[in-house]
Order: C-alpha cells, then structure tokens, then sequence
C-alpha cells in the first residue's frame, strides 16, 4: 500500500499534516513494482473521494479522465476497475484549454451558451469498461488504505522540514 500524502492531502481528509508512505515491502520488490504500488495507492485516493462522494447521495455513473494522467490507457483501466464505473478519456485531454476554447467559443456567438459549448467539445476518444471480478479486492484495498492513513495519523508525529 502507497499513502500518495507527500505535502499532506487536501480532499478528502483535509490534513495538511498527512504522511506519505509505503507499507508491505519486502526485498523482492522491483522498481516496476514500486511504480505500480505508487499508481495504485493514487487511485486508492481518487476511489476514497468517489466512494464519499457517492456516501453524500450523488449518484455517479462514469468518471472522465483529465491531465497528464488522462494519457496512460493502463491507469485509466485501472480507475474503471477500482471506481466500478466507465472511465472515460477524452480526445483533448486537458481541461484548461478545453475550457477557455469553450469560454473563448460562447463568448464570439459560435455557442448559446458556456454549457452547450462544453457538450460540443468534449469528444470521447475511448472507455475503460470496469471488470467486475477486481471490485471486491478494490474494496478491501480502501479498506487497508484508510487504515494505513489511521496509523500514521495516529502513531507517527507530523515533523515537517
């Protein structure tokens, strides 16, 4: 298990003393299996904030990939199958200027309005089906993650640098 908690965690925890970590190494690791633990343990975060997204009553049917993250077709399987819902993966991946051009377009007249200017540009290039058979392990990894927050909160003192 990976904390991704290097300068704290903001959402969903709001402990700007949170610590990163690895927990469950051993000798054998390689460092494919480092990155891999590094991805997953970020994922596990993205999972907490939907899984207390979806506590709150919202209903949430598929997820969209951003950023530079949006560019790695394995995490974003990875996402689907951690999320148990569809990631999709827009051809233009980043959101800011998807979001000025849409501003940019409403503005000129070429759409009504800034919603209907975000519909037109937001162009799926592909979708990570989720795989059912990996969502209970997803949640017992969660489980631990939060767990492995708990200890380190608890048991380790904030000393920053």
């Amino acid at each position: 298990v990976f904390l991704p908690y290097l300068d704290g965690e903001r959402t969903p925890i709001w402990d700007r003393s949170a610590l990163g970590g690895f927990l469950g190494l051993s000798l054998t690791y390689t460092r494919e299996d480092m990155i891999s633990v590094v991805i997953e343990g970020i994922t596990l975060g993205l999972k907490d904030i939907l899984e207390r997204v979806k506590a709150s009553g919202i209903i949430v049917q598929a997820a969209t990939a951003y950023g530079r993250q949006a560019y790695n077709p394995g995490w974003n399987q990875l996402k689907a199958d951690a999320f148990g819902i569809p990631v999709h993966v827009p051809l233009v991946k980043e959101a800011t200027s998807l979001g000025a051009a849409a501003i940019a377009g409403w503005g000129i007249g070429i759409w009504p309005d800034v919603t209907s200017a975000g519909k037109s540009l937001r162009i799926v290039e592909y979708s990570c089906t989720p795989s059912i058979k990996s969502a209970a392990a997803w949640s017992d990894n969660l489980i631990a993650f939060r767990e492995f927050y708990k200890c380190t909160r608890e048991r380790i003192p904030y000393n920053p640098k």
